[in-house]
């Protein structure tokens, strides 16, 4: 795909969206098609599917409803890649209350923070957990109700118990598109960390990250190695393959390059997202393993969130004969630029934009620059702002209207357009000593741009 990719897309998005439905509609079409896989550090092996998805979440959905919790309610979700996660995140979103994904690995006072800037009512958590939000009931006023994913605890509704009397029906509410529905916490330029609240749509839209950019297909499986509390494992572990009717693989366990491969080759994975330092440790595995699994299911290897070294794209072409394919992403947008070809990658840029999205380079002033030139990331978000795009920070107001001026959501990221319309990264503000004279504190950003003579010559 070449970079004109940056052209108009009447986004249609529909007047209500439950991503609920989504889900039930592909266990109507076929209830036996495999919606999750997953693994856990022992080996032991879970095959779930869709049908079991629906009926999972609507008895969680049920479980929250009789304690009380209801459309607009938030739920913090602190659960491990598992397949609870799933079905409890499936189901927030289906009773029509606010999903605050959590990772499963936060500390008491993270957790406090952030149940009482949501004001969430409940919390579901899993066993190792459980200690720590225990200790917390008497500083967190607005939250009522625990429930532990496994066995029964003082103190806490065990979910597992309580699904088994609840009813596998359940309705999803109808949700207006631009209601809040989620929110994730990213932390900030100085350290702390900020709400990003989505809407309904920003599920809807992973329809357009399959389609666009991990060529996802119904039955093939996909792996994204995201932390449930990221923006990144919603949109690339739940939105994006469940809505495509692809299949969905989870390990919950710590990273190893050596098994990674032999998970590729066991589930014939066919569909990678993964951090640059993940690729690069299972390169280094097949460079020196007598033996390698055999990797051929594969078709497309993405990364999204760091930088990737052009020395990467080469050796696990050369090892693999596959590209890694680069993406831009923020909390705040989604995907919002990414390489969509071989002949892009080896670019080394990251990529053009996804298609709905106008990307603009922007100066001090709010105008656009010319290409080669560096400057901040911008969304254009009037006259309509694209449903990928958050809706505000919680409770932020100042925050908020610094990010959205003009016609614009500033990203806080710097870099520049080529004159070929592929984009470059830089840094972050903090990065960027002075954003309209071009001059640049980190050496690592001044050694890029050397390598950019174009964009020197603008300094």
């Amino acid at each position: 795909m070449s970079a004109n990719r940056n052209r108009p897309l009447d986004w249609q998005a529909p007047e209500y969206f439950n991503f609920g439905e989504v889900v039930d509609s592909q266990a109507a079409a076929d209830p036996n098609r495999t919606a999750l896989l997953h693994e856990d550090s022992l080996g032991n092996l879970a095959r779930v599917s869709f049908a079991d998805i629906r009926r999972q979440s609507n008895q969680i959905a049920n479980v929250l409803s009789q304690l009380g919790v209801k459309h607009g309610d938030a739920v913090l979700l602190m659960l491990p890649p598992t397949t609870m996660w799933h079905a409890t995140f499936v189901a927030i979103l289906k009773l029509g209350a606010i999903a605050i994904a959590c990772g499963s690995t936060l500390r008491d006072k993270e957790i406090v923070s952030r149940a009482n800037r949501c004001e969430a009512v409940a919390i579901v958590a899993a066993p190792a957990s459980a200690e720590i939000v225990a200790d917390l009931r008497r500083d967190c006023p607005a939250l009522k109700h625990y429930l532990l994913a496994g066995s029964d605890r003082s103190g806490w509704t065990s979910l597992n118990l309580a699904m088994q009397t609840a009813s596998g029906s359940f309705t999803p509410v109808r949700v207006r598109s631009g209601q809040p529905a989620l929110c994730f916490f990213t932390a900030g330029v100085t350290g702390e960390f900020k709400g990003v609240v989505h809407s309904a749509t920003f599920g809807w839209t992973g329809r357009f990250i399959a389609n666009d950019w991990l060529g996802l297909k119904p039955g093939a499986v996909h792996w994204t190695t995201a932390d449930p509390g990221t923006s990144k494992a919603a949109w690339s572990a739940l939105f994006a393959p469940w809505t495509s009717a692809a299949t969905v693989f989870m390990f919950n366990g710590r990273f190893d390059p050596g098994r990674a491969l032999r998970l590729i080759e066991k589930y014939r994975i066919a569909t990678l997202c993964m951090a640059p330092a993940e690729y690069r440790g299972m390169l280094t595995i097949l460079a020196s393993s007598p033996r390698a699994p055999r990797l051929d299911s594969i078709r497309r290897c993405t990364t999204v969130g760091e930088g990737l070294p052009a020395d990467l794209i080469r050796s696990w072409q050369s090892s693999t004969g596959l590209v890694i394919l680069q993406g831009y992403a923020q909390a705040e947008t989604g995907l919002l630029l990414a390489n969509s070809s071989e002949d892009e990658a080896q670019r080394g840029s990251i990529g053009t934009p996804l298609a709905g999205h106008e990307v603009k380079v922007l100066g001090s002033d709010l105008n656009e620059i010319k290409s080669g030139e560096i400057g901040e990331l911008a969304i254009r978000v009037k006259p309509a702002r694209p449903p990928s795009t958050f809706i505000e920070y919680l409770q932020d107001p100042d925050r908020t209207a610094a990010a959205f001026r003009g016609d614009f959501y500033l990203t806080g990221d710097h870099g520049y357009r080529d004159q070929n319309g592929y984009f470059w990264f830089v840094g972050r503000d903090q990065e960027i000593i002075s954003h309209a004279g071009h001059r640049f504190a980190a050496p690592e950003i001044e050694e890029a741009l050397r390598q950019h003579p174009a964009v020197m010559e603008s300094a």
